[in-house]
Parts: structure tokens; sequence; C-alpha cells
């Protein structure tokens, strides 16, 4: 006996060998094997009701096989965030790249919004399990799908996520991002975006190429962008990379410099208290 979330009652059988369910399942002619997925998949949604998503993966099955590909995204999608929940983050991205072939099925003129989320779901969940190769092929994707499409916002938001997941693994290719979000940026309204563009291109700048008080207002001002806009991810982010920076400004205003140069040094690759830029760094600091 089962008992729905609605609170309906009803009885579950079940085989007593996968075999047998194997065996007749392959017996169902192909057409009634996809209707009765739909119906299966459909009196599932209105059983789970509001609880529907702790079963996306079984629901997402049921609307695959049945080839109600919108449904069945919608799913793999869901069971992606809740494997992500669980840490099970490979499994998640094989939902996502299920979700990602299933959207190409869509009408051409229907797929643009679900394909940019898979590839920017996908992305997040690579760069959270540390997959920063992956996580890049996946945003760089999205930047060039975006330019295709004209979408120079999306496009942005896409450089933005590029440029941070490069910065763990390509130096040189993290800044062209950063530069390309920068240069497109000028091209778009939405303030609170481009307050972070500018943000995490003065962000990089310090930690990559030299220091300037410019770069460090950017910074400051992409923290009060995300503060009055109320986006706490963008506010825990530019809050902590400002953080960060001001410390080793204190740090070697007070003669403590050289204590977080291998911090910085494990994180840039290389000492930066002895770039060549070290002389205009140390004038911003000491004023």
């Amino acid at each position: 006996v089962s008992i729905y979330p609605g609170g309906t009652v009803t009885a579950r059988y079940a085989f007593i060998h996968a075999l047998y369910q194997e065996v007749l399942y392959q017996r169902v002619a192909a057409g009634r094997r996809a209707c009765l997925h739909q119906l299966i998949g459909g009196r599932g949604e209105e059983l789970y009701g509001e609880y529907g998503n702790e079963v996306a993966a079984e629901l997402a099955m049921h609307f695959e096989q049945g080839h109600d590909y919108r449904r069945a995204v919608k799913y793999l999608r869901q069971a992606a965030q809740n494997h992500l929940l669980r840490y099970a983050n490979r499994e998640a991205i094989a939902y996502l790249g299920r979700a990602l072939d299933l959207v190409k099925k869509w009408p051409e003129n229907e797929r643009a919004e679900a394909h940019m989320a898979i590839l920017e779901q996908a992305g997040l969940a690579r760069r959270a399990m540390g997959d920063m190769g992956g996580a890049a092929a996946n945003f760089d994707a999205l930047a060039e799908y975006a330019g295709e499409l004209g979408r120079k916002e999306d496009e942005v938001k896409a450089l933005a996520h590029l440029s941070t997941v490069l910065s763990w693994v390509d130096r040189e290719r993290c800044l062209a991002a950063a530069r390309r979000s920068m240069a497109l940026s000028h091209d778009i309204t939405n303030e609170p975006l481009r307050a972070h563009v500018r943000g995490c291109w003065g962000y990089w700048h310090v930690l990559f190429l030299s220091w300037g008080d410019d770069h460090m207002e950017s910074l400051a001002a992409a923290v009060v962008a995300a503060r009055t806009a109320g986006d706490h991810e963008m506010l825990g982010l530019h809050l902590a990379r400002y953080s960060f920076l001001e410390s080793l400004r204190a740090a070697e205003a007070a003669g403590h410099g050289r204590c977080l140069e291998g911090e910085v040094a494990a994180i840039v690759g290389e000492p930066l208290l002895e770039r060549p830029v070290d002389s205009s760094r140390r004038h911003a600091v000491r004023r």
C-alpha cells in the first residue's frame, strides 16, 4: 500500500524478478509504451503535487520515454538540483547532459532559454565539484551560444562566470574573458551586472596585473550595487574579494605585507609584491 502526499491511498505491485518486467515491457508496442509512460508521468504529477520535485528523476524518465521532452527537461534539471544538494555532483552532471540532449528536440524557436539555463547550471555544478576545466567548457559554450543569438547580457554573464573558473587554471584566458565582458558591458543597460563586471575586472587586474585605486573603487562599487540590488550571492563574492585585497593593503601598510606574500603567490603563481608594478602599488597602499 502506498500513501501519497495528498492523502491518496493505492495498492502497489512489484514483479518478483526484474526479468519478468523486462520481458513484458518489451512485448508492449513502442507507441503504446510511450502513451503509458505519459499517463504514468502525468498521474505521478497529480499524486505528488507540490512534492513532485522529490521524485523528479522518476518523472523525468516517464516523460522522456513518453516523448514529452518539455516536462522531461524540467524534471531532469530538478533531479540534477536534488543530487547537487546531496553532493552527488557526477549524477547531477549526467542528468544535465541528458537534459541538454533533449532540449535540442524542442522547436528551434523555443529552446534558447532552456539551452542557456542548462549550460549555466552544468557550469555551476562542475565548478562546485572542482572541475574547472569542464566548467570553463560549459561557460565558453554558453557565451558563444548567447553571442550567436545576439543576447549580450547573457553573454556578459557567461563571460563573468568563465573568467572566474579560468582564474584557477589559465590566467591569460581568464584575463581575456574578463576584457571581453568589460567591452560588451558598455552595450547593456543592466547596471548591477555592469557593476559586477567592473568589480570582477578590478579584482583580476589587482590580482594578476597591477595595483590601482581605480580597480579597488570598482570592486567597492560592485559591493554597493549588489547590496542595493539585494543580490546576496554577488554581495558575498565581492565582499570576500574586497576584504582580501584590503587585508593585503592593511598588512603592507603595517609592514607585514611579506607575511601574506606566500599565500598570495599560491593563488596567482608568483609573488605579487615583487612584480615590476610594485612601486605603484606601494605608493597606493601608503596613501
